[in-house]
C-alpha cells in the first residue's frame, strides 16, 4: 500500500487559515466606529445675553457720548436715579463717579440732595462744601440750585445773574435754572440743546438739563 504524503495538504490548510484571519481583521478595522469628537459645552441663551450686555456696558462706560453714558449708569446702578444725568454729563469714569458719590455721602450725609452734583464735578470735597454753604448763607431761597453752583467754577455773582436771566426769560424751564446758570452757554444755545435732547427721547428726561449745560455730544 502507498503511503500518503500529508505535508502539502497541511501547508495548504495553514495558508488558507492565515488568509482568512487577515481578511477578518481587515473587515473589523473597516467596520470599527470612529471615535466621537469631544463635544464643546453649549452656550445657553442666557450666557450669550449676559456676555453681550457686559460688552455693551463696557463700551458705554468708555464712551464720551451723553446717551451712552446715561444708559450705562442706569443699567449698572438702577437705584441711583439722581445720578443718571450728572454722570452722563461729567468727565468722570463710572468708578470715580461712584467713589466720589460715596465720599460725600459718608462725610456729609445731610447733603443728600447734592451727592450727584459733587460726584460729577471736578472740585475737591472741601471746595464743594465751601461753595455750597456760601450760596446757602447768601441766598437761602435758592435751595434748588445749591448743588449746581457748588459743583461749578462760576463766581456767585455771575451765577445769580445768569439764574435771574433764564428765570425772567423762560418760566417753562424752572427745573433747569441751575444747570443754565452753571454752564458756559448763552441762553439761546442752552435752550437749543435742551429742546434737542427732549425731542430725541423721553427716556432721557432725567438728564435734559444736565445735557443742555454739558459740553458733550448727545450721541454718535
Amino acid at each position: 500500500m502507498k503511503r500518503l504524503n500529508l505535508l502539502p495538504i497541511a501547508l495548504l490548510v495553514c495558508s488558507s487559515a492565515v488568509v482568512t484571519a487577515q481578511t477578518t481583521a481587515k473587515k473589523a478595522e473597516t467596520t470599527k466606529p470612529a471615535a466621537k469628537a469631544e463635544a464643546k459645552p453649549a452656550t445657553t441663551k442666557g450666557e450669550t445675553k449676559t456676555t453681550a450686555t457686559a460688552a455693551t456696558t463696557a463700551d458705554a462706560k468708555s464712551s464720551s457720548f451723553f446717551m451712552d453714558r446715561f444708559y450705562a449708569i442706569k443699567e449698572t446702578y438702577p437705584d441711583m436715579k439722581d445720578c443718571y444725568g450728572k454722570y452722563a454729563a461729567s468727565n468722570q469714569s463710572m468708578e470715580k463717579f461712584v467713589e466720589r458719590y460715596n465720599q460725600i455721602k459718608d462725610s456729609y450725609p445731610k447733603l443728600d440732595g447734592v451727592f450727584a452734583n459733587y460726584a460729577g464735578s471736578s472740585v475737591t470735597l472741601d471746595e464743594f462744601t465751601k461753595r455750597y454753604y456760601s450760596i446757602k448763607d447768601t441766598y437761602p431761597d435758592m435751595k434748588k440750585v445749591y448743588g449746581d453752583y457748588a459743583a461749578s467754577n462760576m463766581k456767585l455773582e455771575e451765577f445769580v445773574k445768569r439764574y435771574n436771566q433764564i428765570k425772567d426769560s423762560d418760566a417753562t424751564m424752572s427745573d433747569y435754572y441751575g444747570q443754565y446758570a452753571a454752564s458756559s452757554y448763552s441762553l439761546e444755545e442752552f435752550q437749543k440743546r435742551y429742546h434737542g435732547i427732549k425731542a430725541s427721547s423721553t427716556d432721557l428726561k432725567d438728564g435734559y438739563g444736565d445735557y443742555a449745560g454739558a459740553k458733550c455730544k448727545l450721541s454718535k
